[in-house]
């Protein structure tokens, strides 16, 4: 049976943001494969750009939703500098795209923008970085964890706990 989607239908950023964070000319080179620029007065428009920014607003999902960290709502959501940083990272990563159309050699080491938005995916999906929201705050903070008190009056996580209930397995005291 199939699952239930949850993506968002549209992209995390526009072309203004987009051109906001790159230079426009080279975005619009990169919108035309025949070495001419891109004339139109909205090219939001271009098959290559909706596909560049589809696919970047995808990544941040894939990254994002891991964990149930983040819904497309929590994204959607995001107001003042978090938002900025969505954007942002979307807006590398759109670019990212529109460039290895062009080049296909090119890796995202090759530039600093693709190689920084990488990085930052990792942490977002790791939980190194958060978007500023008060329920992926409050999960990583100690006090929202549920500790429990042992025999000693010591405060001991659940896990803790049941680790001393299913004891060690005999190759752990081999080592």
């Amino acid at each position: 049976m199939a699952q239930t989607p949850v993506s968002s239908i549209t992209a995390y950023g526009s072309w203004t943001d987009l051109t906001n964070a790159h230079d426009e000319r080279e975005c619009r080179q990169l919108l035309r494969d025949d070495d001419t620029i891109e004339t139109a007065a909205d090219p939001s428009t271009n098959t290559k750009y909706i596909l560049a920014a589809k696919r970047a607003s995808g990544e941040i999902e894939m990254r994002c939703f891991k964990g149930n960290r983040y819904t497309p709502s929590d994204l959607a959501a995001l107001t003042g500098v978090s938002a900025q940083s969505l954007i942002g990272l979307w807006a590398d990563l759109t670019h990212w795209h529109l460039l290895k159309r062009r080049f296909v050699q090119l890796k995202p080491d090759d530039v600093p923008s693709a190689r920084m938005a990488y990085e930052i995916l990792d942490m977002l999906g790791e939980g190194m970085l958060i978007f500023g929201l008060q329920e992926t705050a409050d999960a990583g903070n100690e006090d929202t964890v549920d500790l429990t008190t042992d025999s000693n009056g010591i405060h001991v996580r659940p896990a803790d706990v049941l680790n001393r209930m299913f004891g060690q397995r005999m190759v752990d005291f081999e080592r």
